[in-house]
């Protein structure tokens, strides 16, 4: 998949958890040219920072005048009410990986 996609798989890589410190191994043994790899690291990495500084500025604005302690019972009782949607939205979360797995391997086991 890397050698076929190459700079769109490092784009789209650095902005999936987890698999975002691993892109750079499989563009490497590819020898994907290090122009590319770091435009498009560049670019990923960018997006994904200011997203998480985006959120960090929300939360950091709706709590700034509370004490820890309210945080964290604002938080329980976040958690608590949205935790449907938060186990339905992992699970949709899992079964898109697990489709998309296939599809992937479906059309590399046809070749």
């Amino acid at each position: 998949m890397f050698n076929k996609y190459g700079a769109a798989t490092t784009f789209v890589c650095r902005l999936v958890p987890v698999i975002r410190q691993l892109i750079s191994i499989p563009a490497g043994i590819s020898r994907m040219p290090i122009f590319s790899f770091t435009f498009f690291t560049g670019l990923g990495a960018g997006i994904w920072t200011a997203i998480l500084a985006a959120i960090g500025f929300g939360i950091g604005r709706s709590t700034a005048d509370i004490t820890y302690l309210e945080l964290c019972e604002k938080g329980k009782d976040m958690a608590s009410a949205h935790l449907p949607l938060v186990i339905g939205g992992a699970v949709l979360l899992v079964a898109l990986y697990f489709i998309a797995s296939k599809l992937v391997m479906g059309k590399g086991a046809r070749k």
